[in-house]
């Protein structure tokens, strides 16, 4: 039996909102099944470079014992660009990742890129975010 790890290992912008957006103030949320990770905090933010290299998260979402087989696991992500002001609204976007966990498994990261769209606008700006799983024991 191994101990299997799965971590928000970070996050990046990989495209901007246009010309009256600056950084971004991002707040992401990780979902499977009862494990829940929101990051930096569920009312808070975190500013991102618009134009910087990927941020590092590292923070658990779940450890899973895994005895044979494999056990495969989604992670619905949900990400807030917390606007104000002249922007509007916060922009949200949603996506999802599967890893296959095995008990001999090598580190896996595992990313997808998601767009954002405010309410009753077109989609505005991409955020990858990554997750990485590997054995504890």
């Amino acid at each position: 039996m191994s101990d299997i790890r799965v971590d928000l290992e970070s996050v990046q912008v990989v495209e901007g909102q246009g010309i009256s957006e600056g950084d971004f103030e991002l707040r992401v949320q990780v979902q499977e099944g009862s494990h829940n990770l929101v990051w930096p905090s569920l009312n808070g933010w975190i500013k991102l470079d618009k134009n910087g290299p990927p941020m590092s998260v590292n923070q658990k979402i779940a450890v899973y014992p895994v005895t044979t087989g494999k056990l495969s696991k989604r992670y619905d992500i949900e990400l807030t660009e917390v606007d104000g002001g002249l922007n509007g609204q916060n922009d949200i976007g949603e996506g999802a990742v599967t890893i296959d966990l095995t008990p001999d498994m090598a580190p896996a990261v595992v990313s997808t890129t998601i767009p954002l769209k405010r309410p009753n606008a077109k989609f505005q700006g991409k955020v990858k975010v990554t997750l990485a799983a590997q054995r504890t024991s």
